[in-house]
């Protein structure tokens, strides 16, 4: 089963087709029993050796730990104990890390619509150093590098990088997490595969290819942590029903308090006296 391989063991050598990643991804589901938990990873390095290797396939269960690590690793400039998902020492830092993070990314969802991908396929076969992770499981350790990037709306990604020009000629491994909502069907994850492309390319443009970026499934980068607001939230319209319910309401609530301060104010006598018996003690005492 996949979750018994080593990453290493399970490490393969790039296919020539050009459909590798649906090749790859379809063997990888047939070798192995597809986990709900699973969600792959695609890593590229498009102008700089990263440490992966070129078109690299991890067909073992990779520990988003171990991702993690290794991106952290490719952003510093040396490396003392390499994540198992290096082959060697990256060459640069990049100019900037970014991260695609989808939500609900399943690699059961992937395989299915693996030719909507066509950007990231195409990004994986020319970048010099790329690296693909099946099966990914769990998430990161508190501390990642990942909580401490900036995190970006889809929706407000061209934006940002306008806004922010510093970011691509820094001299700093900068990580800008964008995150993106979940795909439905193919043509979800398609129009997902154009954004990727699209803001790879801006990012390639200003860096001049020295930058790296990695697609995943949202538990991979943030596990259980809140993501951001995809999409700005329809304001609550004010209608007419709408008024009349909060209307009756609140003659109700001025009924109930009424009737709850009339309750408390009632009062009665502290005793009763038996007016038989003083009668009857009366009667005896004339006699």
């Amino acid at each position: 089963p996949a979750g018994q391989q080593d990453s290493h063991s399970a490490l393969r050598t790039p296919l020539p087709s050009h459909s590798a990643m649906r090749v790859t991804l379809t063997l990888a589901a047939l070798a192995a029993s597809a986990h709900a938990s699973y969600t792959p990873a695609f890593i590229w390095a498009e102008k700089f050796d990263a440490g992966f290797g070129h078109a690299a396939e991890h067909l073992g269960e990779v520990s988003a730990h171990d991702l993690e690590r290794a991106v952290a690793q490719v952003m510093e400039e040396s490396v003392t104990k390499r994540s198992p998902l290096l082959l060697s020492a990256p060459a640069h830092r990049p100019e900037m890390q970014l991260v695609f993070s989808l939500a609900d990314l399943s690699t059961e969802h992937v395989r299915e619509h693996a030719a909507s991908l066509s950007q990231v396929e195409r990004l994986m076969r020319t970048s010099q150093s790329s690296a693909s992770m099946p099966f990914t499981a769990g998430s990161p350790l508190s501390g990642s590098v990942f909580e401490k990037a900036a995190r970006v709306a889809s929706h407000e990604a061209e934006a940002y990088f306008s806004a922010h020009p510093e970011l691509f000629n820094n001299d700093n491994p900068d990580v800008v997490i964008i995150e993106l909502p979940a795909a439905s069907g193919s043509s979800g994850l398609k129009a997902q595969d154009a954004f990727m492309g699209k803001i790879s390319g801006i990012v390639s443009e200003a860096t001049g290819g020295k930058y790296a970026a990695l697609m995943t499934g949202a538990g991979a980068v943030l596990g259980s942590r809140r993501r951001l607001q995809e999409a700005p939230t329809d304001a609550l319209h004010a209608t007419p029903e709408l008024w009349t319910a909060l209307a009756v309401s609140l003659f109700l609530i001025v009924i109930f308090m009424s009737g709850f301060c009339c309750l408390f104010t009632l009062q009665t006598p502290r005793k009763f006296v038996d007016d038989t018996k003083h009668a009857a003690h009366g009667h005896a005492h004339a006699q």
